[in-house]
This record gives C-alpha cells, sequence and structure tokens, in this order.
C-alpha cells in the first residue's frame, strides 16, 4: 500500500510541473506575433489554422499523419517493410527458366526432313550403326520417292531392320544404299516391292522371310557379290523371274516355295541351296544353272513345273529328291563337273525322256530314275552312268 501511495503522489507531481510548464510557455507567446505564412509550405490540411495551433495538438496530428501512412503502406503492401522500397517485378525481372524437354532425349528413329526437304527414314541404332525401321511420314507422301541416305544421325547405314517395311504400301518406291549390309527377318515381308536389284557393295544377308508373301514382286536379280538369304525368304511371293550374274548365292530352306508364279530360274555363278528351296514352284518352266559350283539342297526343285533344267560349265552334286515329282520334266542336260546324285534325286518324273549325263558323274544311287519310265540316258561308254543304266535296265546310249 505505502508503494502504491507513493506511485501515486509522483504521478501528481509529474502532472503539476508539466501543466506549471505550459502555461509559462502560454504566457511568453502573447506579446509575440504569429510568424508569417509560408506560400510555398504545404500543411497536412492546407489551412492557416495548422499553423497556429498548440504544438502539442500539432505534434499529436504529425504522429497521427505517421501512423495512417504506415497502415496504408501495410494494408497495400502486407509482405514488404515499409522502410524498403518494393521493387516493381517485370518479365525482364523474372529469372529464366529451362524447358525440361530440352533436355529428353528424343527418340533417334524419329524421321523428319533435312535441309532439302527429303523425309528421312526412321531408324535405331545398333553396333553403332543406324539400322532402317522405315517411314513413318510415308502415307504423306502418296507419290514420292523415299531415299535412304548412307548417313543417318552421323551414322553409317548398315541395315534394315527387323520388319523394318514390313507391309509397306510404299516399299517399290523406296531407294537403298549400297551400304546396306544386312536385312533383318521380315524386312519387306507383305510389302508392295515389285522388284528385287539390290547391289550391295560387297556382299547382303537376308533374314528369314524378308520377302515372303509380296503379292506385287515380279523380278529378281543378283548381281556380281555375296548374297546370303534365309529360311522362306521369298515363300508365297509373285516373283515371275529369278536372274544371277556371277553372283555367290545361298538361299535357305524353302527361300521359294510355293511361289506359284515363278517362270524361270537363270544362275551364274556358285549357288547353294536349302532343303525345298524351289519347292511346288508350279509355273516354273526353265531352270539353267551355268559357270559355278552348286550345292542343290534336298528336294530343291521338288514338284514343280520345269520342262528342261540344263547344267553347263558347272561343278557340284544334287541332293536327294532334288527335283522328284516334277512330271512336266522332258529334258535333262547335266554337265561335266557334277559328281553325284541324291537318293530319287528325279524320281516320279513320268515324263522324263531325255537325260545327258557326263562322264564325271560318279555317284549315281540306284533310286535316283525310279518311276522315270520314259527314260532315256545319254553317257559315255564306260562310264559310271552309263553302268548305271545296263545295271537298272534303263535304255541308254552312248555319247
Amino acid at each position: 500500500m505505502k508503494r502504491s501511495a507513493l506511485y501515486i503522489i509522483a504521478f501528481l507531481c509529474l502532472m503539476l510541473m508539466l501543466i506549471l510548464v505550459g502555461i509559462l510557455l502560454g504566457m511568453t507567446d502573447k506579446g509575440k506575433a504569429p510568424p508569417a505564412a509560408d506560400p510555398e509550405a504545404v500543411y497536412p490540411d492546407d489551412t492557416a489554422d495548422a499553423q497556429t495551433g498548440d504544438p502539442e495538438e500539432m505534434l499529436d496530428s504529425e504522429l497521427e499523419a505517421l501512423l495512417e501512412d504506415i497502415q496504408q503502406q501495410n494494408e497495400e503492401n502486407p509482405h514488404v517493410s515499409p522502410s524498403v522500397p518494393h521493387a516493381d517485378l517485370t518479365p525482364d525481372d523474372t529469372p529464366e527458366t529451362e524447358n525440361p524437354q530440352e533436355d529428353k532425349l528424343q527418340e533417334p528413329a524419329q524421321s523428319a526432313p533435312d535441309a532439302a526437304g527429303s523425309v528421312l527414314p526412321d531408324y535405331e541404332v545398333t553396333d553403332g550403326a543406324a539400322a532402317v525401321t522405315g517411314f513413318s511420314q510415308a502415307d504423306a507422301e502418296p507419290d514420292a520417292a523415299f531415299a535412304v541416305p548412307e548417313t543417318l544421325g552421323g551414322l553409317p547405314v548398315r541395315s534394315v531392320a527387323k520388319y523394318g517395311f514390313y507391309g509397306a504400301k510404299y516399299a517399290e518406291r523406296v531407294q537403298l544404299p549400297a551400304s546396306i549390309e544386312t536385312m533383318g527377318d521380315y524386312a519387306f515381308n507383305g510389302s508392295s516391292l515389285q522388284t528385287f536389284a539390290f547391289v550391295p557393295e560387297t556382299a547382303l544377308t537376308v533374314g528369314n522371310f524378308a520377302f515372303a508373301d509380296c503379292k506385287a514382286l515380279e523380278t529378281v536379280r543378283f548381281a556380281d557379290r555375296t548374297y546370303t538369304f534365309g529360311d522362306y525368304c521369298f515363300e508365297d511371293s509373285t516373283a515371275v523371274s529369278v536372274k544371277a550374274e556371277g553372283s555367290a548365292l545361298t538361299l535357305g530352306d524353302f527361300c521359294f516355295k510355293d511361289a506359284g508364279q515363278l517362270e524361270e530360274v537363270q544362275i551364274s555363278g556358285n549357288l547353294t541351296t536349302g532343303e525345298s528351296c524351289f519347292r511346288n514352284c508350279e509355273s516354273l518352266s526353265e531352270v539353267t544353272f551355268s559357270g559355278g559350283t552348286l550345292s542343290l539342297g534336298d528336294c530343291s526343285f521338288q514338284n514343280t513345273g520345269a520342262r528342261t533344267a540344263a547344267f553347263t560349265d558347272c561343278t557340284g552334286t544334287l541332293g536327294a529328291e532334288c527335283f522328284a515329282d516334277s512330271d512336266r520334266l522332258r529334258k535333262l542336260t547335266v554337265c561335266e563337273g557334277i559328281t553325284s546324285f541324291g537318293d530319287y534325286a528325279f524320281a516320279g518324273c513320268k515324263n522324263l525322256r531325255e537325260v545327258y549325263l557326263p562322264a564325271s558323274l560318279s555317284d549315281l544311287p540306284d533310286t535316283c530314275f525310279s518311276d522315270c519310265p520314259n527314260v532315256v540316258l545319254h553317257a559315255p561308254a564306260g562310264s559310271a552312268a552309263y553302268q548305271f543304266a545296263e545295271r537298272n535296265g534303263i535304255p541308254v546310249r552312248e555319247m
């Protein structure tokens, strides 16, 4: 209680002193003329009363004005301190952000026009080289020719990928570079290709079914290069003619099987065929081989429509049932250099009449002309072929 009384007394004394100071200041200012108003001065309320008012009231009004300014700034910019000027953010002041799409790796197989406006093929990267996968923009260019360059994305073009032009309606308009070394399985399967006449730089290896079911295909030509084709490569295609000039040619099993419109096969150069390579080519009428080494697999020309088969300036062998059941075959000419026939090689060729056999032919199984009731053999006297005829009761004439 005593302490509280002391506080009250001290407060009253302080107030009394302030009142006395105010009275004394008022008495001093009564004999003075008021100061002249500054015509250029600007007052908060723009009135003369603000110049001659009570100092305490003026101080209070200035404090109130300052508080109002601070409050107004806080309301307008609640997150900016009133003591710091607020900078306007313009688009030029904002930091640039990177486009995340620029850092995203693009698929190398995306086709796009080159500098000349030509459409480039799609591709994938295999063993450091480009493998063509087709032209995704081909539908937009219905009459254009599509040339595959020797390089794509700085990589050499070495192959056509598996299924690359599978079913492509524009395949006939595709031009491949000589740098192509391989074509994958089904590369042109079911496509609109009309002619195969590709000439590689040195050699070409083609996968299985690569040209099978090509219903527009007419001509297959092989140049003086090395070609290796997989199984069923031209099966059930519409090829009419197969020609090779100086080629080293390897054809897989069933390579041209059921090519029902095939009419002629002319091979110059080395030829190796797998099993049933030209089997069931019923429209085939002429088969000729010349100037190379032959190795014809089992059933290579079984059940074909071939009327003549001629081997000229060749060496090699014919497998089992090689021309069996080709009941349209009438004439067979085999040159010096062919050394053996397989079992039943010409069995069932019911219309075979004239057969010319060389002295080099040393291996003739007794079954190789079974069920050939009209056949007559021509062979050098004393040759293995001549003795074969005598042993099997087949008419033979010396040549």
